[in-house]
């Protein structure tokens, strides 16, 4: 009989022990033996290769096509990918913050490696090969999730806590070891906010892959903090229709948390004859086409003109005139039961209209709003018919709600830390509102920055348990 070691243990044992285990010991214990490494394996996949979040480097995409035709694949079911690039100005700002003379040897030789790795990024870019990278990874893998995002290293007092900003990028470290330089770049300014171009250039890069490759993942996630995106990113041109429009209408969930400008107006003739310009065109043509959407997510984002044409009633999409001017067709929403308004600036009578057309809503969150209402009167009575009229509300989450004009915050619960805090989960959410109750406070005018992020304790741990 073999005396006892670790292959003669139980392998639910065995699997208990590893949990214990941090990277590099998980690493070293599957290089044990064979036997070993297959019965950690799962455990190991689970742990490190359910997500991975990449860079747009040849590196890093490379390491994600080599996953992709491993045996880690059939784990692998979110990936992120990073919008950022490199820029010189990055090494700059990093030698002066660990105090490196400027002009020494060790500067001109780290600069060197830096600029070529730049160079490198965009010749590899320009020629193309990002996005057959992508299509063959996402043709390899059964995604469930794509998230993209830039750089969480930009600033530390802003620090998203979303999924797609978690984790290190793959080849992050490659850049940093080959040119000396440090990931921290806290100093720095955000350079996603000088090329947004940049980000136009990875979202649709990302949305052809995944049409391309046909996949068909079921949430899509675009949180870019620090870049202002052209509207032009979410344009599906006519080449390209037929193979991405398919993974937009299987899209379950959409979450965005971006700044949106326009970049190529449309003039368009609604059903009263009146031309107009927009400039979120291309962003409404997009969620016009994700007809089996069930949740939808707005995080720090102006919605006050989308959110009209999202509440609009679908004879809003009767249309006689020239197709050139037709409006983005306004979706049904029929499907949708979660509904996520975080940091938003949008007008109550808007949600009001999104509320009743999503007639199976059961989770509505508002967190850190501010409401384009006149009064007092309108504030209260539209926010008790959104809440009259959610007839299978199951969930509710409701946090510093604000009203522009009179600077009014509603506050609900007890007066205490969490006074301005309510959730409920449960099958008599009306019940629950009408015993709670629920009143308005004179407030200081807000400000921009106190009501327009995210980072209140409560969204914090809210978005951890959706994660």
């Amino acid at each position: 009989m073999p005396s006892p070691n670790l292959t003669t243990i139980p392998l639910e044992i065995l699997v208990w022990i590893a949990s214990y285990f941090n990277g590099r010991d998980l690493k070293a214990a599957r290089l044990v033996c064979r036997q070993l490494d297959v019965s950690l394996f799962q455990k190991f996949a689970q742990k490190y290769f359910t997500k991975v979040r990449c860079t747009c480097t040849e590196y890093s995409l490379k390491a994600l096509v080599d996953i992709s035709e491993s045996r880690l694949s059939p784990y692998l079911k979110h990936v992120v990918i990073e919008a950022d690039l490199l820029h010189y100005e990055q090494i700059n700002a990093d030698w002066g913050y660990y105090g490196i003379t400027a002009g020494s040897t060790e500067v001109q030789v780290s600069g060197n490696r830096f600029t070529q790795w730049t160079a490198d990024q965009l010749s590899f870019l320009n020629t193309g090969l990002d996005q057959q990278y992508l299509t063959k990874a996402f043709r390899n893998l059964k995604l469930e999730r794509v998230g993209l995002c830039d750089s969480d290293q930009i600033s530390s007092s802003s620090v998203c806590n979303c999924a797609s900003h978690k984790g290190i990028s793959l080849g992050t470290s490659q850049v940093y070891t080959e040119t000396d330089a440090s990931p921290h770049l806290q100093q720095m300014e955000p350079t996603g906010m000088h090329r947004p171009q940049e980000a136009v250039r990875c979202v649709q890069s990302v949305l052809f892959a995944l049409g391309e490759s046909r996949s068909r993942p079921r949430r899509l996630d675009i949180c870019l903090m620090y870049t202002l995106l052209p509207d032009q990113a979410f344009n599906v041109p006519n080449f390209a229709k037929d193979i991405i429009l398919p993974m937009i209408s299987g899209l379950e969930t959409i979450d965005l948390h971006l700044g949106l400008y326009s970049s190529f107006p449309q003039l368009i003739s609604p059903n009263n004859g009146v031309p107009v310009i927009i400039g979120t065109y291309y962003l409404r043509t997009f969620l016009s086409h994700a007809t089996h959407l069930e949740a939808l997510h707005f995080k720090a984002m102006d919605l006050e003109d989308l959110s009209d044409w999202l509440g609009a009633p679908i004879s809003y999409n009767d249309y006689e005139g020239p197709p050139e001017l037709k409006p983005p067709n306004t979706p049904a929403l029929t499907k949708v039961h979660e509904c996520e308004f975080k940091g938003c600036k949008l007008p109550l009578q808007s949600l009001l209209h999104i509320t009743r057309k999503c007639s199976g809503l059961r989770k509505l969150t508002l967190t850190n709003i501010i409401f384009a209402e006149a009064n007092d009167d309108m504030f209260c009575r539209l926010f008790m018919e959104i809440l009259e009229s959610s007839a299978h509300l199951e969930s509710i989450h409701l946090y510093n709600i604000k009203y522009a004009h009179g600077a009014v915050t509603v506050y609900f619960g007890k007066r205490d830390y969490r006074s301005r805090l309510f959730f409920y989960q449960g099958l008599n959410v009306k019940a629950e509102l009408e015993a709670l109750g629920w009143w308005m406070e004179r407030a200081e005018p807000y400000t921009d920055d106190e009501y327009g992020g995210l980072g209140s304790e409560e969204d914090e741990d809210l978005d951890s348990e959706e994660d």
